[in-house]
């Protein structure tokens, strides 16, 4: 058999079991929405261990190890869409310029979901930008703007947030954050980070801005996720750790 009626080959399969995970994601919401109004925890680990108990006996012994990975993987996927299903949000924390707007973004589409940007709302509630509502008007009353978009955007439900990088400095935000979902504070090295239309990083510098607000992105997140490689990357470490 030539490459090419192998690689054929693995084409129909891969097609077949693309249908069969479509099939097997619609069922969690039908399991999410059944868990909710029954009370249940989204993550049945009993079920999970039965489940990869019988995948390893239906494997031959070189294939377990490969089994198990793909299942448990499945699994994470499963109840992460679940979560999402059932109003859960996956909320971006971090500095200015940490690419929480390009992540939530790819992140939202991995998941089959909506994202949704703070800094963006404002600009688009005041036909300004960020950097021209910080000069005419000054930091407080943008943070107020903000905390109101914030309230808003968290109203939603089974959706990504990317946040403004200052948000953790207003105390009023720490319930709206906190209550809205799953918090991720995604984390890039300083000299990665960019200054362009970020009024703040201009004129304090990133050194001060990180020193002060580190301590709060650590206070409200409940994992912490480098950004540093590519956003594919970045989406996986995600999808990993929430």
């Amino acid at each position: 058999m030539t490459i090419q009626k192998i690689r054929a080959e693995i084409d129909t399969i891969d097609a077949e079991i693309i249908k069969l995970f479509e099939k097997r994601i619609a069922l969690c919401g039908e399991i999410a929405e059944y868990k909710k109004e029954n009370g249940l925890p989204i993550r049945d680990e009993k079920r999970e261990k039965e489940k990869l108990r019988t995948i390893a006996e239906l494997m031959p012994a070189g294939m377990r190890g490969y089994g198990a990975s793909l299942y448990e993987r499945i699994f994470r996927l499963s109840r992460l869409r679940q979560r999402l299903l059932n109003g859960e949000n996956i909320v971006l924390i971090g500095m200015p310029g940490s690419g929480k707007t390009t992540v939530a973004r790819a992140l939202s589409e991995s998941l089959g979901c909506e994202s949704f940007d703070s800094d963006e709302l404002i600009e688009n509630n005041t036909d300004e930008t960020i950097k021209d509502i910080f000069v005419r008007c000054g930091e407080e009353a943008f943070r107020k703007l903000e905390s109101d978009a914030l309230a808003g955007l968290c109203s939603r439900r089974g959706v990504v947030i990317a946040t403004g990088g200052g948000c953790v400095t207003r105390e009023v935000n720490y319930p709206i954050i906190k209550g809205c979902g799953t918090v991720v504070w995604l984390r890039r090295s300083l000299k990665s980070l960019s200054l362009e239309g970020r009024p703040l990083s201009q004129s304090r510098g990133l050194v001060e801005l990180y020193s002060e607000r580190k301590p709060l992105y650590e206070m409200l997140a409940d994992c912490v996720v480098d950004n540093d490689s590519s956003v594919s990357e970045t989406v996986e470490r995600i999808i990993e750790n929430v």
